[in-house]
């Protein structure tokens, strides 16, 4: 069963971020800034999801592959990244306060997907791009301290 869902999608190697918010939020600018710090473009605008075992599939759409959005400046055409999973979701429809955020995750075609709130702001794209090549850290590591 595939959804094609309103979202922009990025990789790292075989990990996916899917970018979620609505239009003007943010999605093709963050993934434009993610593309270059060494990303590559799944899809812009419309992502085709999937479920392979207990895998969340990010692919592109077939008739907008390679094209990206540029606000102002018209559509780019980029390299267009194999199908990938997705590691977590970013929500730029809503952002917290909090430092350290509670997990959080989104049920997509029966998966439990992580999902990170946050308004697009300067530095996302480079903490979204640590988190795809790195991991996300467990919240209730820091015991709730100073870090």
């Amino acid at each position: 069963m595939d959804d094609t869902v309103h979202a922009t999608a990025v990789a790292w190697a075989d990990r996916a971020c899917l970018i979620t918010g609505p239009s003007g939020s943010g999605k093709s600018s963050l993934a434009i800034e993610m593309i270059a710090l060494g990303c590559t473009l799944i899809c812009d605008d419309r992502v085709t999801l999937s479920r392979r075992d207990n895998s969340l599939i990010a692919s592109p759409a077939r008739n907008i592959a390679g094209l990206i959005e540029a606000r102002g400046i018209g559509l780019l055409t980029v390299p267009v990244q194999d199908p990938a999973a997705v590691a977590f979701c970013i929500d730029l429809s809503s952002s917290t306060s909090t430092r350290l955020p509670p997990a959080q995750s989104r049920d997509l075609l029966g998966l439990a997907i992580p999902v990170m709130s946050s308004a697009y702001r300067p530095g996302l794209a480079a903490a979204v791009l640590l988190a795809l090549r790195h991991g996300i850290a467990d919240p209730d590591r820091t015991g709730g301290g100073e870090t």
